[in-house]
């Protein structure tokens, strides 16, 4: 609040009164100066945390997307042999199956920072190309997170049709057919949610150099 006081003696004449309005004029203007630069000092200080924030959440989930992504083709490799041997069971061929695990966990990936610097909004005074590809970074991430939510639904599924058996290697016909089409599925979304992955971890590099 910038308060303007009357002058504390009276006015005789045009020069006095022009000599008070300049007075005041450039105390305004000073004043109005000075807390523009304070709110630009402010700004300046919010969109560098926002970024030191979103820089290191950045790294951290792309530690996370990393050790995932490492284990993917494990994962991968134990289905596929899970389908051929259910295949087997399925079709009355001799069969190893022993046990199905669905072990894929997916990465736990962060974004207080991007919810942090939006609501304070210290977004709108970084540059529009810079919070643009945050923000496509973060939708890319947050379709990562829908896929690891749909795959353990679909694991959810195969363990069902798989404990609705007393015992694996004993699997019907039937309950093996169901159990391959859940299998399946786990890794059609599997293949996807790994090349979204991927697609997300190279948004991540870039976005950090």
């Amino acid at each position: 609040m910038l308060d303007v006081h009357p002058p504390h003696e009276p006015i005789h004449g045009w020069r006095d009164f022009l000599l008070h309005l300049t007075t005041i004029t450039i105390g305004l203007f000073i004043a109005l100066r000075l807390e523009g630069c304070v709110e630009w000092a402010h700004h300046k200080h919010l969109v560098y945390e926002a970024r030191e924030n979103l820089r290191n959440e950045i790294q951290e989930n792309q530690r996370e997307l990393r050790g995932v992504l490492a284990q993917l083709p494990k994962s991968e490799k134990q289905i596929e042999e899970d389908i051929v041997k259910l295949r087997q069971i399925r079709d009355k061929q001799p069969s190893s199956l022993h046990s199905l695990s669905y072990s894929f966990e997916g990465p736990t990936l962060r974004r207080s920072s991007w919810d942090t610097a939006r609501d304070t909004g210290a977004l709108s005074f970084m540059p529009y190309q810079e919070v643009k590809e945050y923000a496509e970074v973060y939708s890319v991430q947050a379709l990562v997170e829908q896929l690891n939510a749909k795959l353990i639904d679909a694991e959810a599924a195969g363990m069902g049709a798989v404990l609705a058996a007393d015992d694996p290697e004993k699997l019907s016909p039937s309950e093996a057919e169901t159990a391959l089409q859940a299998t399946s599925t786990i890794r059609s979304q599997l293949l996807v949610a790994g090349s979204i992955g991927r697609q997300l971890e190279k948004k991540y590099s870039r976005l950090l150099k």
